[in-house]
Order: C-alpha cells, then structure tokens, then sequence
C-alpha cells in the first residue's frame, strides 16, 4: 500500500515537472526563441516515464 502512494506522488512530480517544461517552451515560443536542447530531452524522457507509469497502473493485477 506505501509503495502505491509513493509510486502516485512520483508520478505527481514527473506530470509538475512536465507542465512546467511545457510552459516554458510557450513562453520561449512566444518571445521567439528556441527551447533549450536539455529542457526538451527532458521533457521526452518525462514523457516517455509517465507513459510507462500510465502502462504499468492500468495492468489488471
């Protein structure tokens, strides 16, 4: 059961951390410049963790 709400608040944080980037890539966008190669390198990475968060808690146990 712990691990379950460690697992929810980890996921919690990747989704922040994601929004976050994806903010200020719009503002970067709109001040015309390009997103910094680590923020988007990043943000894949985050992406592709929640996804196999996502996977992982919709098995059927």
């Amino acid at each position: 059961m712990m691990a379950a709400g460690l697992e929810q608040k980890k996921s919690e944080e990747l989704e922040a951390r994601k929004s976050e980037l994806e903010y200020l890539a719009q503002m970067q966008a709109l001040e015309g410049l390009t997103p910094n190669p680590a923020d988007t390198a990043e943000y894949q990475e985050l992406k592709r963790e929640l996804e196999r968060r996502k996977k992982r808690q919709d098995k059927p146990r």
